[in-house]
């Protein structure tokens, strides 16, 4: 287990390279796949021939601060309001949002919930359980709203819309469990002590408190010795050939901190997706488009706007 880090697996793909006989690799990742090939581009830089980096996250950007989680939510709100027929659905959701967790804080609600199998059995829904949904329902904005819908129904007491979600995918009674690769990736790439600092401060008022990478960094020191340190969490510097897709409705990875995670790469293209959520890659044919463009060497556009993110 003490190798189930990302800079190993960074090792594994210089090696694959080397049994595949190549000189070079081209790499595209999304997401922690992004984390991996930044990784890779610090211990092969001059062994990658291209790469393709959507959803950024930094070295140093395995725990997403707070505040950054709550300006994504600015954001779609600004994208509701360019929509009439979102607007009147949706015209504060900060404020509902803000207002449904202080109840739940006040006052948990109790559900009686009935699953397609087993016995019908009682939820006590905290404030807690509320953003650990919201962290887990952000990453797509289509997704987002039907999380809004959720909190419309508990603000206005309907309680049937969250019972019939826990009936679907909750399981009453289940352990706490964690699969246990992605929890040592994550425990490896780590924080540190400084980021750590702003993001406890950051969670007292944040819209998702502590809950959006958990486990990190509730567990981050349960592995003694296996964060990989500072020196891994600097960010890479390289001339390699870079395509960075960064969605303005990502609810996972954001804007500005993908940025910052790939100010080293000299030689990156970087193109904006209006409107499009974490899985991009599914948001429109035109980001196909410019993944083909740019593995052709070919210039592409800088901006992609995706018109059917609202179900």
């Amino acid at each position: 287990p003490q190798d189930w880090t990302t800079l190993q697996s960074a090792r594994d793909l210089d090696a694959l390279r080397e049994h595949l006989r190549a000189d070079k690799i081209s790499l595209w990742g999304i997401s922690y796949g992004s984390h991996l090939a930044l990784a890779a581009l610090k211990t092969m830089d001059d062994r990658i021939d291209r790469m393709i980096l959507a959803s950024v996250e930094g070295l140093d950007q395995t725990v997403k601060r707070p505040s950054e989680t709550d300006a994504y939510f600015d954001r779609l709100q600004a994208a509701i309001n360019a929509r009439d027929a979102l607007r009147d659905q949706y015209p504060d959701l900060i404020g509902l949002m803000r207002r449904v967790q202080s109840q739940l804080e006040a006052a948990p609600m109790r559900l009686k919930v009935t699953p397609a199998e087993g016995e019908p059995y009682e939820f006590l829904l905290e404030k807690r359980d509320l953003q650990r949904w919201t962290s887990m329902m952000i990453s797509d904005p289509g997704v987002a709203l039907q999380l809004l819908d959720l909190y419309r129904a508990i603000d206005a007491g309907f309680t049937a819309p969250v019972a019939d979600m826990l009936a679907n995918f909750h399981r009453h009674n289940a352990p706490i469990g964690f699969a246990v690769m992605p929890l040592f990736m994550d425990l490896a790439s780590g924080i540190g002590p400084d980021a750590l600092a702003e993001f406890q401060v950051e969670a007292e008022t944040g819209l998702v408190g502590t809950q959006l990478n958990y486990p990190m960094p509730q567990l981050r020191d349960i592995v003694p010795g296996l964060d990989l340190g500072a020196a891994f969490r600097e960010a890479p510097t390289s001339d390699v050939p870079t395509l960075v897709l960064i969605g303005t409705l990502d609810g996972r990875t954001y804007p500005d901190a993908q940025r910052e995670a790939v100010a080293g790469l000299s030689n990156a293209e970087i193109t904006i997706a209006e409107n499009a959520g974490h899985n991009l890659f599914m948001s429109s044919p035109a980001v196909t488009e410019r993944i083909q463009a740019f593995m052709r060497g070919g210039q592409g556009v800088s901006r992609i706007t995706v018109e059917d993110w609202a179900p």
